[in-house]
């Protein structure tokens, strides 16, 4: 069931006073002074810029053409309220201004539904802000990291190229005794030679480690052939003692018969 909206009576428009000492109206209807709401609107014609000229938004404008037409209407009920500024207003003065309250009535509903929808954009639009906001920020906050991961790498390269590897005090062949032993590698580039070199100078050590090792086996076989004749030696050394021991013992036993013998010899004689 639809209501009808009553219409305003004078008497309970903002536009008219009452009695304040009463609660009745007052018998005479008086407007309110109109000079300073004139005032106001000749302050308000007087504007610094027209919005119109930088919002570019067919919803927006409509807005601003809406709030245009309500304060047009406002003024124009400022100049009727001023051009009828008698202490009984006439009827066709009181129902004129009635019916530019409806319109100005119609403009402020219009104006407050494009306000509501205005602010239910305005927070869609807010919303919509922040979640782009958000994966902008998501976005940044990868980039940043791949600068660092960047920033990282690049650190390891600079301490890569600038590493005191071992083969750089290495006594390598050098680039045209390789080249005189390998011609095939008459067009390689830097890298290619440097392997070459390496290579070369690794075979080398090979066989000189093998060399070592052959030597080292012969020079344990030759300690080894020494060890065994040293204790022939000492075994000899020490039959040589024996021997000479009891050649002593022996010679000892004829110097007593030749003495014995002597003595007989001397007895006799």
């Amino acid at each position: 069931m639809s209501t009808r909206r009553s219409e305003p009576s004078p008497t309970s428009d903002p536009v008219f006073s009452c009695d304040q000492r009463t609660n009745s109206p007052r018998s005479q209807i008086t407007f309110y002074n109109p000079q300073h709401a004139h005032k106001s609107s000749t302050m308000t014609d007087q504007s610094p810029m027209d919005a119109g000229a930088f919002v570019t938004d067919a919803f927006l404008q409509s807005v601003l053409q809406a709030a245009a037409e309500a304060r047009q209407q406002c003024l124009q009920m400022l100049d009727f309220i001023d051009q009828n500024r008698a202490a009984q207003p006439s009827p066709e003065a009181e129902m004129q201004l009635s019916r530019q309250q409806k319109i100005l009535h119609t403009n402020l509903a219009k104006l407050r539904g494009l306000n509501r929808r205005a602010v239910l954009d305005t927070r869609n639009t807010k919303q919509q802000t922040q979640e782009a906001k958000s994966e902008i920020d998501s976005l940044h906050l990868h980039l940043q990291n791949l600068y660092y991961e960047q920033r990282h790498l690049i650190g390891d390269i600079a301490a890569c190229q600038g590493y005191n590897h071992k083969y750089q005090s290495l006594p390598l062949i050098s680039v045209d005794e390789i080249l005189a032993t390998n011609p095939e590698l008459a067009g390689a580039d830097e890298h290619d030679l440097m392997v070459a070199r390496i290579n070369h100078e690794h075979a080398e050590r090979q066989a000189l480690e093998e060399q070592r090792q052959g030597l080292l086996k012969k020079k344990q076989s030759l300690i080894a052939e020494n060890n065994k004749k040293k204790d022939h030696l000492a075994a000899l050394d020490k039959e040589v003692e024996k021997f000479l021991g009891s050649a002593t013992a022996v010679q000892q036993k004829f110097e007593q018969h030749d003495q014995q013998n002597k003595a007989a010899a001397a007895a006799s004689a």
